[in-house]
């Protein structure tokens, strides 16, 4: 499991998006992956228009939830 948290931090080093502080978060990117995927079936069955408005959408509860 050493190895595997030190391959990561590297990873990690690399990708500070995915991981900040350059320590690897499995909770982080286990979201991330699961984003992309839902992207990806939203694209494939609404179209990338629908999905970019729904996307949009979205941008606009998060900015009303955080005032």
């Amino acid at each position: 499991m050493g190895n595997l948290t030190l391959i990561m931090n590297f990873i990690g080093s690399l990708v500070p998006v995915l991981f900040p502080d350059k320590g690897f978060q499995p909770k982080r990117l286990v979201a991330v992956l699961l984003v992309i995927g839902a992207l990806a079936l939203c694209i494939h069955f609404l179209g990338l228009e629908s999905t970019e408005a729904l996307v949009d959408l979205s941008e606009d509860v998060i900015e009303l939830t955080e005032e």
